[in-house]
């Protein structure tokens, strides 16, 4: 059950959550974006809304909640455009669901929900403690015993930069330690599932870019899946870079 919340219902919750905020942001700008785009573009949102929501301990506690909120009121307001045009979304996400298992495949292969660990960084402990971190209290090492996790998170988010707490860029991290709470996994299983997820996210963005260039829906899904595994960025996702894969898309 662990591998199925980890590399099935924490994805396709994600999914929901950030499709429904880039409904939100459809219904808001006043004009359609593309269909293939409110995904990635919701998902964007979700990551700025992380960023400053977790930049003060009051506020921290509501990320998800708010995130969630917000979530169902763009669905609300654009479920009659999502209905209209499924049959759109059916190729692009053949690319995004291809791309998304590629990435898994090594761990999943591995039989057992874990992270890849060849050729490591440990950077990965620094995420899945600004992961842990940010949906709980913030920025704020407050109440935090001293130890290899708080020096971990005053290294980055108050010693490592001049700008006091404001510090390391955590938005990208929010989604995951947010999402991972809601389903109820330890965010460690989710570190390989989430890149993965971001890398389909650049499916969708390869196949939209490529409308006006390729007239063959199924062409543009072969070219979106091949562009979005290349190798330097399918070995930031074996070594643990989650900035890289969030940045990608």
């Amino acid at each position: 059950m662990t591998a199925v919340n980890a590399w099935l219902v924490f994805p396709a919750v994600l999914t929901l959550i950030s499709l429904g905020l880039g409904l939100l942001l459809d219904a808001l700008a006043g004009r359609s974006l593309p269909r293939v785009v409110v995904l990635p573009i919701g998902f964007a949102a979700f990551i700025v809304l992380g960023q400053y929501a977790t930049a003060w301990h009051a506020t921290a506690l509501l990320t998800m909640p708010v995130s969630v909120l917000l979530a169902i009121v763009g669905a609300a307001l654009g479920w009659q455009r999502l209905r209209d045009s499924w049959s759109h979304f059916l190729a692009p996400s053949v690319a995004a669901v291809a791309v998304y298992a590629a990435y898994l495949l090594p761990v999943a292969m591995s039989g057992a929900p874990t992270f890849a660990g060849w050729i490591k960084l440990d950077d990965g402990a620094t995420w899945l403690a600004f992961a842990d971190r940010m949906v709980e209290a913030g920025r704020t090492l407050a109440g935090l015993a001293p130890s290899t996790y708080e020096a971990l998170l005053k290294i980055n988010l108050v010693d490592g930069n001049p700008a006091g707490s404001a510090g390391y860029p955590v938005g990208a991290f929010v989604p995951m330690g947010g999402v991972a709470r809601l389903v109820g996994v330890d965010a460690a299983w989710t570190l390989q599932p989430y890149m993965a997820f971001m890398a389909g996210l650049l499916a969708l963005m390869a196949y939209e870019l490529l409308r006006k260039h390729v007239a063959s829906a199924w062409l543009r899904v072969v070219a979106a899946v091949v562009s979005s595994s290349s190798a330097l960025l399918y070995g930031y996702a074996l070594w643990g870079g989650i900035k890289e894969l969030a940045l990608a898309p």
